[in-house]
């Protein structure tokens, strides 16, 4: 297992050669469309929300859970975690917290929803673009998603609908202390979860997440 040696070539490797698929993924000219019908977390955020056209599923589901385990949201975290709408992207990444199902494509995660059973509709539907053309267009494949993404994934409500005005008030903070004292300040059922669940994970990974989304946005 990787974790078997520590600081050896195995983990220098896995590493390198994970980033590079994940730099890959995002700079592909071609159309680049990743399914996340299940748990989308560490490795299998990196090759889906780096690349263009995200599909996600009722049994998505999606968290950065990085700081719990002393890491930091890597993957592209540091890029696409701030630029999700308000300071959602600061909350994920320092608490960790599980976006299910259609909560993905109301988050930004996700561009396309379609329910697991239309899988194979859009595989498809997908080829037959390859059949008809030696080139296939982004217009084209964003086309055929919007065409199938379905209409209880536009229509439903976001599960944080309530809790953003809170999030975005709290986490909009300059620094990680200044984030904690509203979180014990606050009354709210949103900020009593994510309290507990900072306070219980590293410190360091915290400290550095938090650097990492600021500076993220900036790039």
């Amino acid at each position: 297992a990787i974790t078997e040696v520590q600081g050896g070539d195995m983990q220098k490797t896995f590493f390198r050669e994970e980033y590079q698929l994940d730099d890959l993924v995002g700079r592909l000219s071609i159309p680049y469309i990743a399914v996340m019908n299940g748990i989308t977390m560490g490795g299998g955020v990196g090759i889906s929300v780096n690349g263009r056209f995200r599909v996600a599923t009722e049994k998505t589901v999606f968290a950065m859970p990085e700081t719990a385990i002393g890491l930091v949201p890597d993957v592209g975290g540091g890029y696409f975690l701030p630029r999700l709408q308000g300071e959602l992207g600061m909350f994920l990444g320092l608490t960790g917290h599980r976006l299910k199902g259609w909560d993905c494509l109301h988050a930004g995660i996700a561009t396309h929803a379609v329910t697991e059973e239309n899988i194979d509709i859009v595989q498809t539907e997908l080829m037959k673009l390859t059949s008809s053309s030696d080139s296939v267009s982004n217009d084209s494949v964003n086309q055929v998603l919007d065409k199938i993404t379905c209409e209880e994934a536009k229509n439903h409500k976001f599960s944080l609908s309530q809790d953003l005005k809170d999030i975005d008030q709290i986490f909009s903070k300059q620094s990680v202390e200044d984030i904690v004292a509203a979180l014990e300040s606050s009354e709210s059922k949103i900020a009593g979860k994510a309290l507990k669940t900072i306070k219980s994970a590293s410190p360091t990974s915290i400290k550095v997440a938090f650097r990492q989304i600021r500076e993220g946005a900036k790039l």
